[in-house]
């Protein structure tokens, strides 16, 4: 594989865990990222590394691995779960939380390598899947913005211009206008650098959009767009770039 799996064990015997760790990190693009010994530590570490495979032993102290993990998978991590044990009694429970496997102690080495060779397999499947929806999401001809109540989809080419309103930037479209905390130069990243310039420190504009270009004060333009009222700015040397690329004489107004 051409990435990293992150993996966290759980295991309250540090014998086993040293032997289970070992196993791990030797098998390819497997890295353990966190040991823990009882399962309110294997929580706390879930939280901070957010790993892709969780080996956990059922019988922790403080929180039981059962419990661990169905704490985890409430607080909406989903790894790949692996459960190992010293008694059969849990494996129906194991598996109705989603379990991979259910490997019993004394731990044997064949056995974790046939488990962490079904994980990667599984590890594939999902990177194909998610891949194939990012070319769906990621598609060029849109980006996304972060709104404050989720996530929100525009077309670029339905932007007329993007501008800065107290600490919020606002994208303007014809129809409507959308609010994200996110800053000017995140949003101009966005955007396709053909279709769009940075116009003014305040406003970036959809240059497809625009209908007029009129003088404003001293140094200064106004930019009307089509349908709608709404105008932008755009400083000197910007209009001269864009009278140089029409191939129209630039004379400055006064």
């Amino acid at each position: 594989m051409d990435y990293e799996v992150q993996v966290i064990i759980a295991e309250d015997h540090p014998a086993i865990l040293e032997h289970l760790a070992c196993l791990v990190e030797n098998f390819e693009s497997f890295k353990v990222v966190a040991t823990a010994m009882n399962g309110e530590d294997f929580v706390q570490h879930v939280r901070r590394f957010c790993p892709d495979v969780v080996f956990v032993d059922i019988d922790l102290p403080l929180i039981n691995g059962l419990e661990a993990v169905k704490q985890i998978q409430q607080e909406g991590f989903t790894p790949l779960v692996v459960f190992f044990t010293a008694h059969l009694d849990h494996a129906l429970d194991a598996y109705q939380l989603s379990a991979v496997d259910y490997i019993t102690k004394p731990i044997d080495e064949d056995r974790v390598y046939r488990t962490l060779n079904r994980l990667s397999d599984q590890m594939k499947k999902d990177r194909s899947y998610i891949s194939s929806i990012q070319e769906v999401f990621l598609d060029p001809g849109r980006i996304y913005i972060k709104d404050g109540h989720g996530v929100v989809f525009i077309k670029q080419q339905d932007i007329q211009f993007v501008t800065k309103k107290d600490k919020k930037c606002v994208i303007i479209t014809k129809d409507k206008t959308f609010e994200t905390n996110e800053s000017m130069g995140e949003i101009e990243l966005k955007l396709n650098k053909r279709m769009f310039i940075r116009s003014h420190k305040s406003f970036i504009i959809n240059l497809t959009k625009v209908q007029q270009i009129s003088p404003w004060g001293k140094g200064a333009y106004v930019i009307n767009f089509e349908g709608t009222t709404e105008e932008a700015y755009i400083t000197r040397d910007k209009v001269h770039m864009i009278y140089k690329i029409l191939n129209i004489p630039y004379k400055e107004e006064h």
